[in-house]
């Protein structure tokens, strides 16, 4: 695996004898999964995530998590439209996972924010740690009872279908988001255990609308 990345990120084209540089070669970001995977992000919003990475990792700021780019740039890179860019833009900012400023000369700078400050992080790993629980108890089954694999499936099928709607429906998750950003508003490192134990709370309850969500399946 490592020669094949090797290959891919800094000698792709060796076999062909070229004698210089593309403009990307040797340059990659690394994207945490919980924010590849983040249920809460739509795939635009992601795309200019991770240009917005890809410029911070290169960026000369002496602040680490800063970037300056035009929206245009952004745009060309990414393939969004313009005025795509703009709103995701705002939605980013809106959600906590940038913050966006204009500089002296009038070009945007922007500030990626650590996910341990923001909720919308946060709820989709505990939806993903609800949903390995459930795998855990979906594999187990199989092992118990083969004749039922159809049964199973449907179930596993039908949780999953679950969690997405959750993600879905600002109905359902909305109010677990504006809790758990009012507590990392008052986070301060006294406060560790406390928000620890909200966390949990929250996580029995998400567990508990999935549950009736997933009922209405069989209705």
């Amino acid at each position: 695996m490592k020669d094949f990345l090797d290959r891919m990120i800094n000698r792709p084209f060796t076999r062909f004898g070229l004698d210089y540089n593309f403009q990307h070669e040797g340059k990659f970001v690394i994207i945490p999964d919980m924010l590849r995977r983040c249920k809460f992000l739509s795939s635009s919003e992601k795309e200019v995530l991770y240009e917005l990475i890809s410029w911070a990792s290169t960026s000369s700021f002496y602040i680490n998590g800063w970037c300056k780019v035009t929206e245009i740039q952004i745009s060309n890179h990414t393939g969004l439209a313009l005025s795509t860019v703009k709103k995701v833009v705002r939605d980013l900012a809106e959600k906590g996972f940038i913050i966006k400023i204009q500089d002296f000369d009038m070009r945007n700078k922007y500030h990626l924010i650590t996910f341990d400050k923001n909720p919308w992080i946060i709820l989709s790993e505990i939806l993903y740690e609800i949903q390995s629980q459930a795998d855990f108890y979906y594999n187990k089954s199989l092992i118990k009872n083969e004749d039922s694999r159809s049964d199973i499936g449907l179930f596993r099928k039908n949780w999953m279908r679950s969690v997405n709607e959750f993600s879905k429906n600002p109905e359902f998750y909305r109010g677990y988001i504006e809790k758990v950003n009012s507590l990392l508003v008052k986070q301060d490192d006294d406060d560790c255990n406390d928000i620890k134990e909200i966390i949990k709370e929250i996580k029995s309850e998400v567990h508990n609308i999935l549950g009736e969500i997933f009922l209405t399946y069989f209705e």
